[in-house]
Parts: C-alpha cells; structure tokens; sequence
C-alpha cells in the first residue's frame, strides 16, 4: 500500500512538472509570436517607406516636382490607411489575447488564483482562443493534479507520522496497551469515528474486544460489548473483507443495542496468518464527514491486518520460546543438584542457584570454570571432554568450601549442542557419605546388637545352670557354718568354700546384669554405688592383666536413686572402657579413680584417668555421634554419644571436666525418692525370722532337688514346716490338698513354669497368693521383669546367700504377720 502511494505521488510530481515546463514553453512562444509580428510589421513600414520614397524621387525627376508629392501622399495616405484596419484587427484578434496571456500567466506564478484565468468574453473565437482555451484546461487539470498531489503528500506524511507511532508504541510491555494504540492510530489514518480489534482464542471465540473512539458514558451507556455475533462474527467465520455502504441494509447485522450510537458505514478486515488461521478481525465504522470507506481504506486496513498478524505470530512464537527458555531456566532452577552450562572456553554461560551454594561462590557468570572450581587435576580432565564427546565423572572428590570447609562433591562434565556447549553437574554429597558411614557403622551395631543378645541368651541360659550349681554350694556351706561342732580347720575351709561360691555368684550376676535389655521406662530404685561394683566386676581382669590400677572412692552415705540400672551401667562401662583404651599404651602413670558424692540434689560420679588426655581442639565434640579419635577399627564413636542420650533421658548431665593430665568425665543423676509401681531388688535390714517370731507352713517347689533341700534346711532351721515339690504340676496337686502360709516357686522349670502356677493359685486363692516368692536364676527376658514388676511380687536371685534368702522371706512374712500368726 504504501509502495502504491509512493509510485502515484511520484508520478502525479512528475506529470505537473512536465505541465508547468510545458505551460511556460507555450507561454515563451506566445511572447516570442508577438514579438515577431511587431518585428515584421516594422519591417513592413520601415521596407515600404524607402521605396515609396525611391518612387517619390524617380517621379520627381520624370515629371516635376508638383505630382510626384501629390502622389506619393496618395500613396502613403493609401498605405496608412490599409495599415490602419489591419493593425486595429491585429491588436484586437492578436496582440491583446497575446497581452492577457502574458499577464494571467504572471498572475499565475505569482500566485494569484483570482486572475490566473482570462474571462470568457475576452477569449476570440480563432486560433489563438483555442490556444487560450487549451491553456486554461491544462492550468485547470494542473491544478487538480497539485491538488491531489498535496492530498497525496499530506497521506504519506500521515502515514509516515503514523509509523514512527507504530515504533513508539512497540515499545509498550503492555499488550493490550499496545493494540489499543494500534487501533487508534488506524482509525485516525482511515478517519473513521469507531474503531476496534477483536481477537479470537484456538476455537475461534472472541475472547478480546479492544475499541478506539467510543467515548466512557458511551461505553457505559452500551453495557456489554459484542460477543463475536453479526457482522464481527460473519469476519472472522468468512475471512473475507467486508466492506458496506450502509450496514443496516445487510441481512448479518444484528439489531444494535438500547443506547448504542447510530452507526452505517462499515470496514470490516479478518487478521489471517500466513497458514490461513484467523485470529480475529479491524474493524471500523462511521467515515468522517458523511463518507463512505473506500477501497484505499481497505487496501490500508488489508495491510495493517496482514502486519498486526505477522505481530500476533511473532508474539506467539516469542511466546513460545520464552515459555520453553523458563521452563529450562525453572527447570536448572529446581534441580536438586548444582548444574552450569559452559562455553567452548570453559566459561560459564548459565548456572543456577544450587551450583553457587554447593562451590560457596557467587557472581560465576562469565567466569572459568577453574576459577570457580580449582580442583587439582581438573582442568586436564575437563580438556579431554571439552575436546572430544566423552564424559567425564569424578565420586567423591574433596572440596574445600569457602565457608563450610572441607566437603565432598560428585562431578560429571559432558557436551550438549554437538560440542558447542558443555554441561557440568555438581553434587554435594558430604551427607550422602557420612550417611553411609553411619549405616556402615549401624550396621556393625546392629551386628554386634545381635551378637550380644545372642549371648545375652546364651549367658542367661548357662547362669540359670551356673547359678542352681552354685546355690546350694552356698546355701550349704552357710548351714554346714551355722554347726557350732565344727573345728577351726572345717569351719576354715567351708568359709573359703562359701567365699569361692559367693564370688562366682557375684561374676555370674555382673553377667546377668549385663545381659539385660530394659526399656527406658523399666526404671528400678536402684544403689549407684552397687551398680558401679557391678560394672567393675565385668573389667577387673583386664585393668589387672595390663597394670591398671583403679581406686574406688565411694561415699558411704549415697542415697538410691531410680534409674535403668542396665543403661547407666552401659554409661559407666562405656567411660572406664575408654579410660581403659587410653591407657592401655600408655608410658606414664596408669590409674583410674572413681569417685561418688551426692551434691545439690544430684548424685555425683566422677571418673578420672591419667592417661594422654583429650586434646583441646577435641573436646567440643566428645559427644558427637561417630566422633572418635581411636584408630579405625578401634571404636565407632558411638560410646559417648549414646551415653549422652541415656543419662539426658533420666534428666541427668554428662560433661567433660577440667583437670590437669588425662581426662575427667562427670555424671550426674537427680535424686529421686521410691515410688509407687518401682521394685526394689530385694534388700532390707538382715534380721533373722525367728526375731520377728513368724512361724508357718511352706511349700518350696524346683526342678533342681538340692535347691528344694537348702531351703527345706534354712527354713526348717528357722522352725517351719517345709513341703517339696519338683514341677510345677506336683505343686499345683499338693496345694489341692491343702493350704500353705508360703509358696516358694521357681520360676524356670520344665512343663508347668512358676508364673502359670502363681496365676493359678492366685484364680483359686487370692490370700494364699500373697505369700508368693519367685525363684529365679536370672531375669533377662523383659516380659519376666514386667510381670514381676506389674504384680509386685517378691523374688530371690540365684545363688543366694542365707542373709539374703531370708531377707526378702521376712518382708514377705511381715506382710503375712496377721494371717500367719
């Protein structure tokens, strides 16, 4: 459209030039006629009067002088009197229509539209009319083509005006901004009143209505703009250019809405892409000053549809690639791994946010990837990628981190773009790594878990056996004791006996003890300084056999408190466990001292080594899980950590204390009076029964027949009636029988156990249930611990001593007082 409107001004310029140099040419010959003809003319006169005079002296000579002047005035007056006429006509028919020529042409170069034109009356009806006839149309159509020349001008100025409009409003980020501007621009172009744009979605719906020169109270006053129905929906369902003089007169236009302006003339363009796809349609109304839209308008429409088409394909696909280059950028963004793009130089084109926080770097674009990465060896192996199509990956390689210090990182580097880029991959996998040391470590755990519960059941099994053998050897040596016939010789021998048999029971439950695995809440009132005796009865050996001395200095007047008695003895094992590593090669002194006291209400254990001590760079850390400064294969750094977590879990503290060579661990536990639903492993004041003066009857039943006689003999030295039993059922048939102030029952035994026979006993008599006691050479499994802790019921370990046998039998006969006596 454009190039059209460039071609017809161009050659509307040079039509009026050829005109106007045509004019002035034709006015040129016109002044030259005129010239001419007065030329001649005197000429004429100026010839004639030489020869009139010539004939005027031939006659003078020839006839006198009288009659040649008479005729020679004839003659001239003769000669004037032609001449006259004919110069009158001349001036008149020639010179004068040659003079208003001249002057009207002066009048129009100069401008002077009112007198560029000679009056029709003054015109001749000859030759030189015709030429003044023709001037004036050629100065008429002159004046047409510089008339439509400036319209011309005054287009292509607009339009020009019109473009560098189109390039400001480019620049608008505002989509719909920049179509309303578009839109406006067009209107004022074509110079109609109402303009609008109206886009359609992928199913061909009008989903957009942008309008120019509706008015606000217009708009309000119309309500809802145009769905897509009418002539606005014919555009877009046709494609095709519609373009009416009246469009009231169509058959597709709907009535027009209450309070909708007065509308006729109508242009309406479909905007087609390139594939023919239609994505909506220009549409203007109401020419300016009462016109009709003309086919110029339409072919400038045409033209700006085809573009705002070209537009709305070219936002598409820009679109298009900004959603995909977001997506990538999203998509490298929420990677859980670092991830950078490099150029051939290795230089980095793109990197996300995890890349910089796994390298601790910021600012990396544009940078060498071994500036950001300076990894010994690196940047040779990353050039064989970079020069070929190999990938190159690097496990665990050791990182020093600006900030987090040394880290351990994963690295793969590969070409993407046929080589003309590379990709590099960079994970943090220090947490990875110390996982699977842990799991490696857990699983050794849980290995050596399984090892000691299977010895845990292998040592309950063997004490239970252990125990029955060393009861009576025990229990008799103290009767055999209690024999006032005895000489100084025996009595001698059977102390050392009972003193051999008491040290094998004290090993055995120092085992058992060991064995146990409670839960956190199976909590007893228990002798801290007993369970510390216990403890070193499991390390004695060992500190003997390699020259380590250890000193107990344990207070007298330390109150019980109620703990785990099996997790605070894992505490205590686990500290003079390390006291022992650390001075097992040790060439200085080798001593450990433990040290109890009650302080503020904590109980105090302090354990002291003088070995090589912790270094200071260490001691913040003693308690992490898997921190150790032993040798590998030598400790798992768990020893501390979990004692760290047993003792805050009885609301105790475990510190690191201040000493001068070695190392010093402190303890220390709340103390915490007896309550209700806590047992207390079997300890009273030791009074002999017969003070207490209680007297009955007793039925003792164990598989073990020597047990069953010891302690027939201690309570028939007591001055009770005994009853024997060696299973459970026996038991249960005598009780049939008859009723007894006493039951004491093994727990373990073939067939019927002790735990069944005491339910039954407590179905049929409640009373008689009370005076139940429990034999039991050890109580590893929990659910025996619970059972005897949930009824409340007395119990004896095996072996024991006749202080302790009787013992627990007198607190359970003072709970018996009223109904035995």
């Amino acid at each position: 459209m454009e190039k059209q409107n460039w071609h017809e001004f161009a050659l509307t310029h040079s039509l009026t030039h050829s005109l106007t140099h045509s004019l002035t040419h034709s006015l040129t010959r016109v002044s030259r006629m005129r010239l001419r003809f007065l030329l001649y003319g005197a000429i004429n006169v100026m010839v004639s009067f030489p020869l009139v005079l010539l004939l005027f002296f031939l006659l003078l000579r020839a006839t006198g002088e009288d009659y040649a002047i008479s005729y020679v005035i004839s003659v001239v007056s003769l000669l004037i009197l032609l001449l006259l006429p004919l110069w009158i006509y001349l001036e008149k028919t020639v010179l004068r229509p040659i003079g208003q020529i001249i002057e009207a042409d002066r009048h129009l170069i100069s401008g002077n539209e009112e007198k560029k034109f000679i009056p029709e009356k003054d015109i001749p009806n000859n030759e030189i009319g015709q030429i003044i006839r023709s001037r004036e149309r050629v100065i008429r159509h002159l004046a047409s083509l510089q008339e439509e020349t400036s319209k011309k001008g005054k287009r292509i100025e607009e339009l020009y005006n019109i473009s560098l409009r189109l390039l400001q409003i480019l620049a608008f980020q505002d989509e719909r901004r920049v179509l309303k501007e578009w839109i406006s621009a067009l209107r004022e172009l074509i110079q109609a009143r109402y303009g609008a744009i109206g886009l359609t979605d992928e199913r061909g719906r009008l989903i957009e209505f942008i309008h120019s020169g509706l008015s606000e109270d217009e708009v309000n006053l119309i309500g809802d703009l145009p769905q897509g129905r009418g002539l606005l929906g014919a555009i877009i369902k046709e494609g095709e250019v519609i373009r009416l003089d009246d469009l009231t007169k169509d058959p597709r236009q709907l009535p027009f809405l209450p309070n909708h302006p007065i509308m006729k003339t109508f242009l309406g363009v479909p905007v087609v892409g390139r594939d023919g796809k239609v994505y909506g349609g220009l549409y203007f109304i109401e020419k300016e000053e009462n016109g009709v839209f003309t086919k110029e308008d339409e072919s400038l429409a045409v033209t700006f549809a085809r573009n705002l088409a070209l537009k709305i394909e070219n936002a598409k696909f820009i679109r298009r690639i900004q959603e995909a280059e977001e997506r990538y950028r999203n998509t490298i963004s929420f990677l859980p791994i670092g991830l950078a793009v490099l150029d051939k130089n290795k230089k980095i084109l793109i990197a996300n946010f995890l890349f910089q926080e796994v390298l601790g770097v910021k600012d990396v674009l544009g940078r060498g990837i071994n500036e950001v990465l300076p990894i010994e060896g690196f940047e040779q192996q990353a050039s064989s990628v970079i020069g070929g199509d190999k990938i190159l990956e690097l496990s665990k390689v050791r990182y020093n981190h600006p900030e987090k210090g040394e880290r351990v990182l994963d690295i793969m580097l590969s070409s993407i773009f046929h080589g003309e880029e590379f990709i590099i991959l960079v994970e943090d996998v220090t947490e990875r790594v110390r996982l699977e040391r842990e799991r490696e470590l857990l699983q050794g755990e849980l290995i050596q878990a399984e090892k000691l519960a299977a010895l845990g059941t292998m040592i309950s099994g063997v004490a239970h056996e252990i125990n029955n053998q060393l009861t009576p050897i025990v229990g008799f040596s103290q009767l055999l004791l209690n024999r006032s016939s005895l000489d100084s010789e025996v009595r001698d021998k059977l102390k050392k006996i009972l003193d051999a048999g008491e040290g094998a029971s004290r090993v055995v439950g120092s085992l058992l003890r060991f064995a146990r695995r409670y839960k956190s809440e199976e909590r007893g009132y228990v002798d801290i300084n007993g369970l510390i005796e216990d403890t070193l009865e499991l390390v004695v050996y060992k500190f003997r056999a390699n020259g380590i001395e250890i000193v107990k200095d344990l207070s007298r007047d330390l109150p019980r408190t109620v703990v785990n008695a099996n997790e605070v003895q894992q505490v205590f094992l686990n500290i003079i466990n390390n006291a022992w590593d650390a001075m097992v090669g040790w060439g200085g002194e080798r001593k450990l001292v433990i040290r109890t006291e009650v302080c503020g209400g904590m109980i105090r254990v302090v354990f002291s080594d003088t070995g090589p001590g912790i270094p200071v760079e260490y001691r913040d850390r003693v308690f992490e899980p898997f921190f150790t400064t032993k040798p590998v294969g030598k400790g798992t750094g768990l020893g501390l950590s979990v004692s760290y977590g047993i003792v805050e879990a009885h609301g105790g503290r475990i510190y690191l204390g201040d000493c001068e060579g070695g190392a010093t661990f402190v303890v220390e536990f709340p103390v915490v009076d007896l309550i209700e639903g806590v047992g207390v492993e079997g300890e009273v004041s030791e009074r002999r029964v017969q003070e207490v003066g209680v007297r009955g009857s007793v039925l003792v039943i164990d598989d073990e027949e020597s047990i069953v006689e010891l302690i027939e003999g201690i309570l028939a030295y007591e001055g009770y009636r005994v009853d024997k039993a060696y299973d459970g059922r026996e038991g249960l048939e005598k009780l049939g029988r008859g009723r007894y102030d006493f039951i004491i029952c093994d727990i373990n035994m073939p067939g019927l156990d002790g735990i069944e026979v005491y339910k039954r006993v407590k179905e049929v008599d409640p009373e008689m249930a009370k005076g139940f006691i429990f034999l039991t050479g050890d109580i590893v499994s929990s659910s025996v611990y619970s059972f005897l802790e949930g009824e409340g019921r007395a119990y004896i370990l095996k072996p024991f001593t006749m202080e302790r046998f009787l013992s627990v039998f007198s607190s359970v006969a003072k709970s018996m007082a009223g109904s035995v006596l």
